[in-house]
């Protein structure tokens, strides 16, 4: 438990390890185009593509995606027992730079050519292949024609010296063997890199879905076909001589039964028991409020193409490729799920912007379809208006 107030002395040497390695090496990124040279079938390049992300993505981001969760919990902890206010602690937030902060600086610095090559791999929804990449529809995400102002870096934060002194004195009951500097270095870098490490994370992942594009044409298999196609597949018939049009079908009509089945299964958040999966009640969501700021606006689709600008756009989760939206000028921001650690709360805190983030199914669904919202996140509240 990362809690300075229930802290365990297994939990207090467990932690010790953990702070003092952040997995993560920038300077061994490789050149993706020369890494799949060696292969010459899009089936090839999905496989290779999907073990490199395995061998090497997915450790390193499991590492700092929990990183960034214990910071946060951490900080959390520090506001809990009046070591920082609020204030402080959506402050600390807002001052950390993450490669999703840059995106909006970059767009606004860089030409169409330079950005793309650079973003282009992003999409909405990580694994949705029909969901298209900044690069494939780069008018669908930003107004190229129009001049982007010029995006500040986030603003410096320092705790004061009584803080410090009290993080320390905290550190020392607890048994942690390190020095406030190192811990708050920890935390700061503990946010950024999960972000940086899912940025390239999903590089690999966004090319693995476009290379399936293009064996769906080879086949004359729509895209709408391929969102029901098992991966597993894609990688089995990379080196298994079969008939691959055959096995595609078959496998896409699995697909799209168990889909079937999915959307027509229901369980709760948390399963303690075999009688869960039966009955259960749905637990009341507590919704995580971004900042001290209220808005009022119009609640609009983000798949519209219509203007975003002022308005109070609802999405399900978020993942970066999402990050186009927070250059139109949005009035704020609600989802479905996440929490206070999450992609979207983070982006929230650093931008300065109302955010609702995790108000559950049954909320999201209400304010989704209402015409208009008023959120006030100092007083964790938000009205339907008519």
């Amino acid at each position: 438990v990362t809690n300075f107030s229930k802290l365990s002395p297994k939990a207090s040497k467990d932690l010790n390890i953990f702070m003092y390695e952040i997995p993560f090496d920038s300077s061994k990124e490789i050149d993706k185009d020369i890494f799949l040279e060696k292969f010459h079938s899009s089936l090839e390049k999905i496989y290779w593509l999907i073990e490199d992300a395995k061998r090497w993505g997915t450790l390193p981001f499991a590492g700092l995606a929990r990183s960034g969760f214990i910071a946060i919990q951490l900080l959390k902890s520090l506001q809990n027992l009046d070591v920082i206010t609020k204030n402080d602690f959506e402050d600390f937030i807002g001052s950390i730079n993450t490669v999703s902060g840059q995106l909006l600086i970059d767009k606004s610095s860089m030409d169409k050519k330079e950005f793309l090559k650079k973003y282009g791999h992003l999409r909405p929804g990580t694994y949705d292949i029909l969901s298209p990449r900044y690069d494939e529809k780069p008018e669908l995400y930003f107004d190229w024609g129009k001049k982007t102002e010029e995006i500040k870096q986030s603003k410096s934060f320092l705790f004061s010296t009584e803080q410090e002194k009290a993080i320390g004195k905290l550190l020392k009951e607890h048994q942690l063997e390190i020095d406030t500097e190192s811990f708050l270095k920890f935390i700061k870098s503990g946010i950024e890199l999960r972000e940086y490490a899912k940025f390239y994370f999903t590089k690999n992942l966004s090319d693995v879905l476009f290379l399936m594009k293009d064996i769906g044409k080879m086949f004359n298999i729509s895209q709408d076909d391929l969102a029901y196609c098992d991966i597993n597949l894609i990688k089995n018939l990379a080196f298994n001589a079969t008939n691959m049009k055959d096995a595609l079908i078959r496998n896409i009509e699995e697909g799209k039964l168990n889909y079937e089945h999915c959307l027509n299964t229901s369980l709760p958040p948390l399963i303690t028991k075999p009688e869960d999966v039966w009955a259960f009640n749905w637990p009341k969501s507590e919704p995580n409020y971004i900042t001290h700021k209220s808005v009022t606006g119009p609640v609009i689709d983000y798949k519209s193409q219509t203007s975003l600008k002022g308005g109070i756009v609802c999405i399900p989760n978020a993942d970066p490729g999402f990050d186009w939206l927070f250059a139109q000028d949005l009035g704020g921001l609600v989802t479905c799920w996440g929490g206070a650690n999450s992609h979207m709360a983070i982006r929230a805190f650093e931008l300065n912007l109302p955010a609702v983030i995790g108000v559950g199914e049954i909320l999201y669904k209400r304010y989704s379809n209402a015409p208009k919202l008023f959120s006030d996140c100092s007083s964790n509240f938000v009205e339907i208006l008519p």
